[in-house]
């Protein structure tokens, strides 16, 4: 007996949606907050920051615990 395997569209159309949908999830987790200088200070008294990179510029990092919207990492300025 001969069987075929059939893919359906829907089951398709489905995974793609999950999987956008999870793309959008990941991607706004991951934004990077901007905060004020003052903020950035207060964090540093803290000790809430994980990690800091200095540009000449701007100040980027990542925190230890996430912020109230869900970031986990910041830019300020100089």
């Amino acid at each position: 007996m001969d069987t075929k395997h059939t893919i359906n569209f829907w089951y398709v159309i489905a995974a793609m949606a999950l999987l956008l949908l999870f793309q959008s999830w990941w991607v706004q987790s991951r934004q990077v907050e901007t905060i004020p200088f003052s903020q950035f200070e207060s964090l540093v008294d803290g000790k809430k920051i994980k990690d800091v990179f200095v540009t000449p510029d701007y100040i980027t990092g990542t925190l230890k615990e996430p912020l109230p919207g869900g970031q986990t990492m910041f830019v300020t300025t100089r």
